[in-house]
């Protein structure tokens, strides 16, 4: 009876860690955003690389920054935006597999006509899995 409730125990626990090491990312990546809207048509840049500024723009505008992620292992990478701007985020590539090396992507925030002005913040999230489909 002790050998077989160990047995269990052990299987459990082994069940819990393969989940973790399969459906948990193995890094999480955070990056803040900022955005100005503005009255008129002046256009800001920030070009700092701090964050994803995407300077000063009207209401009804579009800002694109590029940005680039390094890896060194196969990866999927799952993208998601939060906080106010997070409706106006669009990231040309999301939820992909990627090997070891770069991949160049563009997030884009779309400012709905009629955003007050002001500043905007919001925060792109950056989760990292496993890709165990690579494994040959």
């Amino acid at each position: 009876m002790k050998n077989k409730l160990i047995f269990i125990i052990s299987a459990f626990v082994i069940i819990i860690a393969l989940s973790v090491l399969l459906f948990l990312p193995y890094q999480t990546v955070e990056s803040d955003m900022h955005l100005t809207v503005i009255t008129g048509r002046k256009v800001g840049i920030n070009t700092d690389t701090d964050a994803l500024w995407f300077g000063r723009m009207p209401a009804g505008n579009k800002g694109v920054r590029p940005l680039t992620i390094t890896l060194s292992k196969n990866s999927k990478v799952v993208i998601k935006a939060e906080g106010e701007m997070a409706p106006w985020i669009v990231v040309s590539k999301n939820n992909f597999k990627t090997e070891p090396g770069e991949t160049t992507l563009e997030v884009m925030a779309d400012v709905p006509s009629g955003t007050p002005p002001g500043n905007y913040t919001s925060v792109l999230k950056f989760y990292f899995y496993r890709d165990f489909t690579a494994w040959k």
